[in-house]
């Protein structure tokens, strides 16, 4: 069963969000560790003890669906992502409703990190869109 969860998160640093400064703080917010090699040769940017996760812009998202796919594929452990850098995606909305689409037809964990403030939830309107602080399962 696939969950969203949208979190209240400080704007984390400029940049690439996948880049070595936002993924540790990234583990640290989520209580994972980082780096973890899959046996067949894949890295993914986090890991916990039950998923691995490819963190990455928002615009990225077709292609993080891909990694954590494989990453599970390749551990046995359940598929996640991150997305960032939201207020700097054009066409944000509909990013997000077709990663959310996407993810939860593949059974994918999804976090946004908003990085409009801390205490402001990203919001995105729309049928079936979480608003606030929903967790989707």
């Amino acid at each position: 069963m696939t969950s969203l969860v949208i979190a209240a998160a400080a704007v984390l640093g400029a940049g690439p969000f996948d880049s070595p400064e936002n993924v540790a703080a990234l583990a640290a917010r989520y209580g994972a560790r980082r780096d973890l090699n899959t046996p067949h040769g894949g890295r993914c940017d986090l890991y916990t003890d039950t998923h691995v996760i490819d963190v990455a812009d928002l615009w990225r998202w077709p292609e993080a669906v891909g990694y954590a796919l494989y990453f599970a594929a390749d551990t046995g452990k359940r598929p996640g992502i991150v997305l960032g850098n939201v207020a700097a995606t054009k066409q944000r909305d509909w990013h997000t409703r077709a990663a959310l689409a996407v993810c939860r037809a593949n059974d994918i964990t999804l976090w946004v990190e908003p990085d409009n403030g801390p205490g402001k939830p990203l919001h995105v309107p729309g049928p079936g869109i979480p608003r606030g602080e929903d967790l989707w399962r």
